[in-house]
């Protein structure tokens, strides 16, 4: 998947899709963009079925990620509203907590 020119002649990229599988297939994509990149005729869309089968499969994967972060983020602005909540609330009570061993103090003094 490193030789550019490997990936530029269609029948050998059909060889490569049809055997790519688990981490190598986000690899295959990465390098296609790539390539892309520099060189803009350069079609990143897979050229044979198994191949968009796959890409099918990485886009599926993808929006599941992008939901679960949608969440993760959702949950974290939560919590972050709820402490700022508690960190006023010991905010008082600190400041309660002061004022009455002032007032105390200063009764027996």
């Amino acid at each position: 998947m490193k030789n550019t020119y490997v990936l530029l002649n269609k029948k050998k990229r059909t060889l490569i899709e049809g055997k790519l599988s688990g981490r190598f297939i986000h690899e295959y994509r990465r390098r296609c963009e790539d390539i892309h990149k520099s060189n803009q005729y350069f079609n990143i869309m897979p050229v044979s079925e198994s191949g968009r089968d796959l890409l099918e499969e990485y886009q599926q994967q993808s929006s599941k990620e992008m939901s679960l972060l949608a969440k993760i983020s959702a949950q974290n602005e939560n919590l972050s509203a709820r402490l700022e909540g508690y960190e006023r609330r010991i905010f008082l009570i600190v400041l309660i907590v002061i004022v009455a061993m002032y007032l105390i103090v200063r009764r027996y003094v």
